[in-house]
C-alpha cells in the first residue's frame, strides 16, 4: 500500500510538472499579430527565416547582400562585406529592387495579408507596419530607444495622431506618419549625406539619405534635392527666413547653398579657421563630428554671407563645446555613444535642440563678442 502511494505521488508530480512546462510553451509561443518575422525552428541552421505558414526567405533577403547601384551620387557596390560599403542603404528591403531579388514580399504579403492589414502590410497603420522592424529588434528603434535605456522623451514628431504642424501655415492634409518624411520605396528621395549614425558591427562614417523624401510636403518630385532647411521648411514654413514671421535667420536656397552635408565646419578642435567640405570631398558636413555646430567670431570668409542651417541648432542633443574647444562626438565611438540617434523622432532635449538654454547660443554668439 506504501508503494501504490508513493507510485502515485509520483504521478502527481510528473502530471504537475509536464502542466508546468507546457504552461511555459505557451507562453514562450510568439503571437502571430505582434510578430511578424521568426525564426522557424524545423529549418536547418542556414540563415532561413519563415513568415506566415510555410513560405521561406532567406536572412540575405533584408541583410548582408548589397544588391549593388548608385544613388544620391554614391555606389554601393555588390557584396556582403560591411568593411568594403561606403553605406549600408542598399540593404534591406527599401529599393534597389532588381529580377533577382525579392524585397517586395518582405513587407507585402499577395495573399492573405490580414484582416486588418492595410496595402497588403502586416499590421492595420504604416506605423504598426514600419515598427514590424524598426522597433529596435531587428532595425532601428527611432521611436523606442529612448524610454528603453531609462530616459524621458521631451520632443517628437507625433505620428498617427495630428495633422497640426507647429511653425506652420496650413496643417497636414492627412495625420503624421512615417511616410510623411520618408520614401520607403526609395523611388523619390534627397541626396545621401554623411550622418552621425554609425555602421553596424565595424563601426565609422555612415553616408545614406535616410530615405528623406524629395516632394515632403505634398510637393512635387525633386523639390528637395539635399536635406537642408529647405526640406524641413516644407512643413514647418514659417520658422525660417523666406517666411512672414520674424525668426532667428536661417539658411534657405534663396540666401544660400548650405545643407546637412555642406556647411562651414571648424577646421580641428582648437581651430578658429573654417573650411566648407562637401560629402563628395569625402567631407563632413554636419555628419560625425561637433565641428560644424559653432561659429567663430568674427565669421570666416567661408561663413559669411551665410545663416545656420536648422539642422545646426535641432539634432540629437550632445556636448558641443565652444569655439576653441570643441568636444569629441559620442558617435565616434561605435556603439560606446551617448548621443540618441532618435532625432528627428524623438528627443531628450525640448524643442529637439542640440543643448538647450545659453548653452547652445553661445556656440556661435560668443559672449566676449556680444555688443
Amino acid at each position: 500500500m506504501l508503494h501504490k502511494n508513493v507510485s502515485a505521488s509520483h504521478r502527481g508530480d510528473r502530471l504537475s510538472l509536464l502542466a508546468l512546462v507546457v504552461a511555459l510553451m505557451l507562453l514562450a509561443t510568439p503571437a502571430t499579430a505582434a510578430a511578424y518575422w521568426h525564426v522557424d525552428p524545423n529549418l536547418p541552421p542556414d540563415n532561413t527565416r519563415e513568415v506566415r505558414g510555410t513560405t521561406t526567405y532567406l536572412c540575405s533577403d533584408c541583410h548582408v547582400t548589397w544588391p549593388g547601384g548608385t544613388e544620391g551620387g554614391v555606389t554601393y557596390p555588390d557584396g556582403d562585406d560591411v568593411a568594403t560599403v561606403p553605406s549600408i542603404d542598399g540593404a534591406g528591403p527599401h529599393g534597389f529592387y532588381r529580377s533577382d531579388t525579392r524585397k517586395c514580399r518582405m513587407c507585402h504579403a499577395v495573399h492573405e495579408p490580414g484582416s486588418i492589414s492595410i496595402l497588403l502590410l502586416p499590421a492595420a497603420t504604416i506605423e504598426s507596419a514600419c515598427f514590424t522592424c524598426h522597433d529596435a529588434t531587428g532595425a532601428e528603434g527611432v521611436y523606442s530607444g529612448i524610454v528603453a535605456r531609462g530616459a524621458a522623451v521631451a520632443a517628437s514628431h507625433s505620428i498617427d495622431s495630428t495633422t497640426h504642424v507647429p511653425g506652420g501655415s496650413t496643417d497636414m492634409s492627412a495625420q503624421l506618419t512615417c511616410t510623411s518624411c520618408h520614401a520607403v520605396h526609395r523611388a523619390t528621395t534627397v541626396a545621401a549625406f554623411r550622418t552621425d549614425r554609425h555602421l553596424p558591427l565595424g563601426g565609422g562614417a555612415k553616408y545614406s539619405n535616410a530615405l528623406l523624401r524629395d516632394d515632403v510636403g505634398d510637393t512635387p518630385r525633386n523639390t528637395y534635392t539635399t536635406y537642408s532647411s529647405d526640406w524641413c521648411a516644407a512643413c514647418h514654413d514659417q520658422r525660417h527666413s523666406d517666411s512672414t514671421v520674424m525668426n532667428h535667420p536661417v539658411e534657405t536656397s534663396s540666401t544660400g547653398s548650405f545643407s546637412y552635408g555642406r556647411v562651414a565646419t571648424v577646421r580641428t578642435a582648437t581651430s578658429l579657421l573654417t573650411q566648407i567640405l562637401d560629402d563628395t570631398d569625402p567631407g563632413t558636413g554636419l555628419g560625425w563630428t561637433n565641428f560644424g555646430y559653432v561659429m567663430p567670431s568674427p565669421r570666416t570668409a567661408e561663413q559669411s554671407g551665410h545663416d545656420p542651417i536648422c539642422q545646426q541648432c535641432h539634432e540629437d542633443p550632445r556636448n558641443v563645446g565652444s569655439v576653441g574647444a570643441v568636444a569629441d562626438l559620442p558617435a565616434a565611438q561605435p556603439r560606446t555613444g551617448q548621443l540618441d540617434f532618435a532625432f528627428p523622432h524623438q528627443s531628450t532635449s525640448v524643442n529637439m535642440l542640440i543643448e538647450e538654454r545659453d548653452d547652445l547660443c553661445t556656440n556661435c554668439h560668443a559672449p566676449t563678442s556680444l555688443p
